[in-house]
């Protein structure tokens, strides 16, 4: 009777000593890397066999949870340590890109979106270009191979990137005409009459739809008593607009927690930081700064007015 380990992690522990043994008894040159994979609403633990020291390199990921649960059927430890090493064996798309260099400009091509959970994979956003969306984020994966049963990528870092000598909106443009391509097929894809309807139209819009055949304009709309005209706007400049909010080396910022929403002591900055306008409220809240911003509007408001 197999004296089965309820707790995962000494599963996970015994399941990398017999890998190792099987890769020592074989004389191959590998390593066993143990990472947690964060997904859009959990976070997994997998392994990786990948060639030893630091070459660059492809695994595939074998998820813990899944091989646990064999386990718990009945398996030993080291049959399911023999599974694993006979995939990451056959595993097509190592072989593929054992030679692949990440630093080949021409990866640019191949370049994926993918959305990630942002605070759960706050340690490696340090490291790679991403932009957020909602308690998400968007992050870019290179496609090395594919085919109908699995997929071959690694993550786009900043080093990388550096190394193809383009930035994260250069990587976005050479997508675009893919990403019109792929939008396209899917409107085409109906065979039937497509009406678009669109308050904010851009390029890409009229290249998908064609020009339109019908526009009603914002002046139409506040004649007709839809929308409510505006004012010209006032610009209301400050310091920080002007030049920058700058903290220099030494400095302590405090840390906003966004989910408790509480104010955590911050680090002694190692480095000088500059935030500008675009990031006020997005990276660094300044609430001063707020403050006296909207007692300038506020002196530009009728409380007693009709409108």
């Amino acid at each position: 009777m197999i004296d089965k380990i309820r707790d995962i992690e000494k599963f996970k522990k015994m399941l990398i000593a017999a890998l190792m043994a099987i890769i020592e008894e074989s004389g191959e040159d590998l390593q066993v890397i143990e990472r947690k994979m964060t997904k859009v609403n959990e976070v997994l633990q997998c392994i990786n066999i990948e060639p030893a020291g630091d070459e660059p390199s492809c695994s595939p990921n074998f998820y813990i949870e899944e091989y646990y649960g064999m386990y718990e059927e009945g398996r030993s430890i080291e049959s399911i340590a023999a599974i694993i090493m006979d995939l990451y064996r056959e595993n097509k798309m190592c072989r593929h890109i054992r030679n692949a260099d990440p630093a080949d400009r021409d990866n640019a091509d191949r370049v994926i979106l993918m959305l990630i959970n942002r605070k759960g994979n706050e340690d490696l956003l340090k490291k790679i270009p991403h932009r957020d969306f909602l308690d998400l984020t968007v992050i870019y994966r290179v496609v090395l191979s594919s085919d109908e049963d699995s997929i071959m990528s690694y993550i786009l870092t900043d080093a990388i990137l550096e190394s193809w000598e383009m930035t994260e909106e250069e990587i976005l443009y050479d997508n675009q005409d893919d990403y019109m391509s792929k939008y396209k097929q899917v409107i085409e894809y109906f065979d039937a009459v497509k009406v678009a309807l669109t308050a904010t139209p851009a390029l890409h819009t009229t290249e998908i739809f064609g020009e339109p055949v019908y526009t009603y304009s914002y002046r139409e709309a506040v004649i007709d008593g839809w929308l409510v005209d505006h004012d010209p706007p006032y610009l209301i400049n400050t310091d920080f607009i002007e030049n920058d909010a700058q903290f220099k080396k030494g400095e302590t910022l405090a840390q906003y927690d966004p989910n408790t929403n509480e104010l955590l002591n911050g680090a002694v900055l190692d480095d000088e930081m500059d935030f500008d306008v675009s990031e006020f409220n997005r990276k660094i809240v300044l609430p001063d700064h707020t403050r006296k911003v909207l007692e300038e509007i506020s002196t530009y408001l009728n409380p007693e007015s009709d409108e």
